[in-house]
């Protein structure tokens, strides 16, 4: 398997476990934009005052939710960004959900 296979392969598995653990219905739920906010937040670096003050009206859009995930995984970058690239997938399979529904 090549590396990137494997970081691919981890994604899938985070995404396993959020399904498990909030389902389908919870993500469809967030049709605002949430999830890719809440997948931002955690891709970010540590941001400075500054920098979160230059991000103005978009930090306050960011889930509550998803900064305490960030809180809870911030001794570990790259496990945050493995989370952050499985609540993108999140994101895709719900709006091709939404997309089926409408069809």
């Amino acid at each position: 398997m090549k590396p990137h296979e494997y970081v691919i392969l981890e994604i899938a598995q985070e995404r396993e476990k959020q399904v498990a653990k909030w389902g389908n219905a919870n993500d469809d739920r967030h049709d605002h934009g949430e999830l890719a906010l809440a997948a931002m937040w955690l891709a970010l670096p540590a941001l400075s005052s500054s920098a979160v003050s230059a991000a103005g009206d978009l930090v306050n859009h960011i889930p509550e939710w998803a900064t305490t995930l960030a809180f809870r995984h911030g001794s570990n970058r790259r496990r945050e960004l493995v989370i952050a690239a499985a609540l993108i997938v999140a994101e895709i399979e719900r709006l091709d959900r939404a997309e089926a529904g409408r069809g």
